[in-house]
């Protein structure tokens, strides 16, 4: 089997042939294409004419075909394969073989195991792509490609068919291909933060040509009207930023965080205090997040949503529902949810408390220790390659942030969960190969991996 030293992929390519290459862009593409637009490519169905039970069989397909693809091109790199398993995030796999074991006491198990089918295919296809078969940049060049077709294609869906590409309803907010104007806004807004990131590194387009590209962006993310989607943007570009800087040297950088984050946080509760002369409660914390984005302190109705899933919660604390098993509309668990609240929800617009109710406080304590670890190995690739580094770190940080207002991470085909899988297995890979690299197999220093150093 070749080592990272005798081969050394570069930040573009890999070591995969050239179809191969382009199976794995295809891959990464696609994924968010069908992630992004409706399975049978109908704008407008009724949610209570669909069986959440059975799926949707066109879904099954799409996803079915990049699942197997991607179990081909591992099985072409079993080598590389087999050494990523063994260097991955051990407790991503815990908590996917946790969702698949929740089988076993969820009241719909087949459901449980399609949905987790969906995780351990998205992981696979994360871990065959991942370096040293796929560069280190591939995931995320390929999918600011992919969002920027999307985008395009939405412009002309708007001049061409306002009809299904304007929401008359909400403004005449900006939608274009997407289901509503709040994805449109998510996708301009990633969009956006990877060309801003291109423009810094102009590698493979000149500066000029990513200027206007992240204008075009951000002006789809404006007519999408999606205040949420342009404050990602702002704090995402100014945290990437920040980190693409190596301002302070240091060997542990998540300490160095981790602790400005807490002075911070405890100067803006002392702050707080100097003036109201009482502690920040929910609605003080709600009402300023809220005013953000022009909601009330209730989160527009999510707060009722979550008043219910925690007494659901309080039923089967320990191992929760089974995974995927609670929101299958009104034929499911949540059907007295639904008839409390006057309409059919789909998640609690919490990931961590769909977490807890599905799968337990074991799963949300696998889920805490995934992101711990995925923390750990991106303060070490900030140390070797600091802009890819500070790229994934932003994308670590908004899925986190996003994930306590929307259900999206570890929530099937959904377009964080996929973006987390494949940059969590693309990061692990790259620290595993540089690490690899500086020692050979005596604990001699050897030749630095090309395009990880």
């Amino acid at each position: 089997m070749n080592t990272a030293a005798d081969t050394a992929p570069s930040s573009g390519g890999g070591i995969a042939a050239p179809l191969e290459l382009w199976l794995i862009r295809a891959l990464v593409a696609f994924s968010f294409v069908f992630c992004f637009l409706p399975s049978n490519f109908t704008w407008t169905y009724d949610e209570q004419d669909f069986d959440f039970t059975q799926g949707s069989i066109a879904t099954q397909l799409e996803f079915g075909s990049i699942f197997l693809a991607g179990v081909w091109l591992a099985w072409r790199h079993a080598d590389w394969t087999l050494l990523r398993l063994r260097q991955a995030n051990l407790f991503l796999f815990l908590f996917v073989g946790f969702a698949v074991l929740s089988a076993a006491w969820s009241g719909y198990p087949m459901v449980t195991l399609k949905r987790s089918a969906q995780l351990v295919g998205f992981l696979i296809v994360g871990i065959a792509i991942a370096p040293p078969v796929g560069g280190s940049r591939q995931v995320l060049q390929v999918l600011m490609c992919t969002l920027t077709v999307l985008l395009v294609l939405s412009l002309f869906t708007v001049v061409l068919n306002p009809r299904v590409g304007i929401d008359t309803m909400l403004g005449n907010a900006w939608r274009g291909l997407f289901l509503q104007k709040n994805t449109t806004g998510q996708a301009a807004a990633i969009c956006a933060l990877l060309w801003l990131r291109e423009g810094f590194e102009a590698r493979w387009l000149p500066r000029p040509a990513c200027v206007l590209a992240l204008l075009f962006s951000l002006f789809m993310l404006v007519m999408a009207k999606s205040s949420t989607s342009l404050l990602v943007f702002c704090i995402g570009s100014l945290l990437y930023v920040v980190m693409r800087r190596q301002y302070v040297v240091m060997r542990q950088p998540w300490w160095l965080i981790g602790l400005t984050g807490c002075v911070l946080l405890g100067l803006a509760v002392h702050l707080f205090y100097v003036l109201t002369g009482h502690l920040p409660g929910w609605d003080d914390i709600a009402g300023s997040i809220g005013a953000l984005f022009g909601k009330d302190s209730d989160l527009t109705g999510r707060t009722d949503i979550w008043e219910l899933v925690l007494r659901e919660v309080r039923q089967h604390p320990v191992m929760g529902t089974g995974y995927g098993a609670f929101w299958l509309g009104l034929e499911g668990p949540a059907e007295a949810i639904a008839r409390a609240l006057y309409w059919i929800p789909l998640q609690s617009h919490n990931g961590y408390l769909d977490i807890v109710n599905e799968l337990g406080f074991v799963g949300l304590g696998l889920a805490l220790c995934v992101f711990a670890r995925h923390a750990v190995l991106l303060g070490r690739l900030l140390q070797i390659d600091r802009e890819e580094g500070a790229m994934h770190c932003v994308i670590f940080v908004l899925i986190l942030i996003s994930n306590m207002t929307e259900s999206e991470i570890f929530r099937g085909s959904l377009f964080y969960n996929i973006l987390f899988l494949y940059s969590a297995c693309s990061v692990a890979s790259q620290v595993a190969l540089a690490g690899q690299a500086l020692t050979d197999d005596e604990g001699t220093p050897a030749r630095p991996v090309q395009g990880l150093a």
